[in-house]
């Protein structure tokens, strides 16, 4: 949904409510104070019953962020704590990590990426 039916939508859904609480009050006034109130009670307990179950559905179901149980052919997510400096810095790995991870800020040195360099060979002949 892009920007524009969002916003059309939300503004339709402002108008919405706002029309259905007008006629609510137009309705309360026509019945009488008595009835409405009594309506007004019923209502309001309904909607805490109905909120209280929504906010215990949201709570019970599984987060759609990860999922239940990751799949047979791949590794649990890493999970490392969370890393701040004085300086402000958060380093956070999510996700699936396979092979070496470099990370690191002003490296001095020489600095090889890949394969590391074979041995050198070692000289089996005894000194003379």
């Amino acid at each position: 949904m892009n920007r524009s039916r969002a916003s059309t939508a939300m503004r339709i859904a402002v108008l919405s409510v706002g029309l259905a609480l007008i006629a609510l009050a137009v309705y309360f006034i026509a019945i009488g104070l008595d009835k409405a109130d009594k309506l007004a009670s019923v209502l309001s307990a309904l909607t805490g019953l109905t909120g209280l179950a929504l906010s215990w559905y949201a709570t019970m179901r599984p987060s759609r962020s990860q999922p239940a149980c990751p799949p047979d052919n791949e590794p649990p997510p890493a999970q490392a704590p969370p890393a701040t400096r004085e300086d402000g810095v958060h380093n956070v790995i999510s996700g699936s990590v396979h092979g070496p991870v470099i990370q690191g800020r002003d490296f001095t040195g020489p600095l090889t990426l890949g394969p590391h360099p074979p041995p050198p060979p070692h000289d089996d002949t005894p000194p003379r």
